[in-house]
């Protein structure tokens, strides 16, 4: 089962590689899919990347899992950039590639056992060439979300004291328990009263 984050962080990668397919290879996709799709020679990109997501959400197949795709969607992760015009770094480009397998899984297919050799081969060379440029310092050497620093979270707890609006007293207890618990906000947002418990003086938050 996808939980719904990862549901939605794969139509937004889908819609991204889809609008690109659409642009340079459509043969690949689903007839059916791009009559659905209609005519966009006038919508921007924006706008045609929210519509195919709208059909993929729901539940339409874009892409013609029967035809060799695998090598333009490595061509396509490796033409993605952030928004700062950087490269992306190795654990986003393997969301997108969770995100092409999950194409299988919605149509009820497996994968062929040599596409999915070939993103393994990609991948293992990819994560030794970003090592390697990491160590040379060609690349940040730092991936992912930064860490808050204790001081920052000093001083945001006790600037929220200020202030009595309900807001104010929901942020800093939202921080306080995301601080302690060492988790994600996602997490924190899931916490039901049913997952607490008291032991002696400690809180305890249990997590499925």
């Amino acid at each position: 089962v996808v939980s719904r984050s990862s549901r939605k962080a794969y139509d937004s990668s889908i819609s991204r590689f889809v609008t690109f397919l659409l642009a340079n290879h459509q043969d690949l996709l689903n007839e059916g899919f791009v009559d659905l799709l209609g005519d966009v020679s006038n919508l921007s990109m924006a706008e045609i990347r929210k519509k195919i997501r709208g059909l993929i959400e729901e539940e339409h197949q874009p892409i013609n899992i029967n035809m060799k795709s695998e090598e333009h969607f490595l061509t396509w992760i490796s033409l993605l950039k952030k928004k700062d015009g950087s490269e992306i770094g190795f654990s986003g480009m393997n969301s997108h590639r969770n995100a092409f397998s999950d194409l299988y899984r919605r149509a009820e297919a497996d994968m062929p056992p040599d596409v999915a050799k070939a993103l393994s081969r990609h991948f293992k060379g990819l994560g030794r060439t970003i090592a390697r440029e990491s160590q040379d310092g060609r690349r940040d050497i730092l991936t992912g979300k930064i860490p808050l620093p204790m001081s920052l979270y000093k001083f945001l707890g006790k600037f929220s004291l200020k202030f009595a609006s309900v807001e104010k007293v929901f942020f800093r207890t939202f921080m306080i328990i995301s601080w302690n618990l060492m988790c994600r906000a996602s997490n924190t947002v899931g916490i039901k009263f049913s997952h607490l418990l008291w032991s002696q003086d400690a809180l305890l938050v249990y997590f499925v």
